[in-house]
């Protein structure tokens, strides 16, 4: 048996759970990331790590979770300036398509604008 055939019987069907076992770890270093970002006043450290902590919760089904670091990057950008929250648009548009509370593509568009105003 070949070197790639083995690989193919050792690692079948193990794809799916091989990438989902990495969010809850990736959760704590993006936590993480938010403490020395906070503590550095790195505010857009602090927006990149509210970001990235949404999209790893959205991805784990935890959408109380993925909203709330979606309002506190909002937050932050009304505090300080939109030029660091402007990487919330995809993770936002992401977290409401999974959640279907998208009617249209101008739903979207509104949400967006207000929430980076």
């Amino acid at each position: 048996m070949s070197t790639t055939q083995t690989t193919k019987i050792t690692h079948k069907n193990l794809e799916g759970r091989c990438v989902n076992t990495f969010y809850a770890p990736s959760a704590l270093y993006y936590l993480r990331h938010l403490s020395l970002a906070r503590s550095l006043k790195d505010y857009a450290g602090i927006a990149r790590a509210y970001n990235s902590l949404a999209a790893v919760y959205t991805n784990m089904g935890e959408f109380s979770k993925a909203a709330y670091f979606l309002a506190c990057n909002r937050a932050l950008g009304k505090e300080v300036s939109t030029a660091v929250t402007i990487n919330a648009f995809l993770t936002m548009s992401v977290f409401f398509i999974i959640l279907s509370a998208l009617h249209s593509c101008m739903t979207m568009i509104s949400f967006m604008e207000h929430s980076l105003s």
